[in-house]
């Protein structure tokens, strides 16, 4: 009896501190949900900091109905949304992706001369690269199936319509890779050969990663065609990398292209060191 005296008494102490956490969490809740709906703009700032941390779908769904509004802590909303979303392995992909592709449209109708929907888009999937969770795919998706309409009237005299189309499918193209869905890494090396986009270096750690040997022949191609001027440390660096990975040897013209940018760099470190 008096074992199950104690087991019970076990059972109560864990089921109160559940209850007391429970409490804690839900009263932590409504204590953010009331300073973002505080106001001053200044005094709801200092609870998106908080939110950050929570796991609550309440706090997100009110951020969410906060990244409508057009004001001076929309970009604090914004940071807060993906902050939220990351800490909590993105349980809230889809709902941060359906604002995102919100605010896409809402830009877009004001079909202002600087042509920012077309800058935002590159931020969103900028965002879903970095952590490419499936809640982004529906979006993703969207824009690959819809990127005529999408782009639509996005010309402008700073932006080529049809470089921005390649480059915003690239990027489309490079989420799905990242995905691992089928298909995706040999469209993504032929748009690395055809350069289409600008991340070479992330691309390049990529094929790295996954020891694919797709993009061997033009990377080596790309550093052959570069002149003095276009020698980069990073960029040799990633090849050795790959070569390394994917079991290449480093041609004869690319391993005297480094050299001889190793050389021009210590030249350059020693003519400063001179200076002193």
């Amino acid at each position: 009896m008096r074992k199950f005296f104690w087991f019970f008494c076990f059972l109560f102490f864990v089921a109160n501190g559940s209850l007391f956490a429970d409490l804690q969490d839900f009263d932590k809740e409504q204590a953010i949900l009331a300073g973002l709906s505080k106001k001053s703009l200044k005094e709801r700032v200092k609870f998106l900091e908080m939110a950050k941390y929570t796991t609550s779908a309440a706090i997100f769904e009110k951020l969410t109905q906060m990244y409508r509004v057009n004001n001076s802590i929309k970009e604090n909303v914004f940071y807060s949304m993906q902050w939220m979303n990351n800490n909590n392995n993105g349980i809230f992909s889809s709902e941060f992706a359906a604002s995102l592709k919100e605010e896409f449209f809402r830009l877009k109708a004001l079909e202002w001369a600087s042509k920012p929907h077309a800058f935002y888009l590159m931020t969103c999937l900028s965002i879903f690269q970095e952590k490419p969770f499936p809640g982004y795919d529906a979006f993703v998706n969207y824009i690959i199936q819809n990127i005529d309409d999408i782009l639509d009237n996005a010309a402008s005299d700073q932006i080529d319509p049809l470089k921005l189309k390649r480059e915003i499918l690239g990027e489309c193209i490079f989420y799905f890779a990242k995905r691992d869905s089928p298909g995706y890494m040999q469209k993504l090396a032929e748009v690395f050969a055809r350069n289409e986009i600008s991340e070479l270096l992330s691309i390049i750690e990529l094929f790295t990663s996954r020891n694919d040997a797709s993009i061997f022949e033009s990377f080596t191609q790309k550093l052959s065609q570069l002149s003095e001027e276009e020698y980069s440390g990073d960029l040799f660096n990633a090849y050795k990398v790959y070569a390394t990975a994917i079991n290449k040897p480093v041609p004869e013209n690319i391993r005297k292209l480094i050299m001889q940018y190793e050389q021009v760099r210590r030249q350059k470190i020693k003519d400063i060191l001179q200076g002193y």
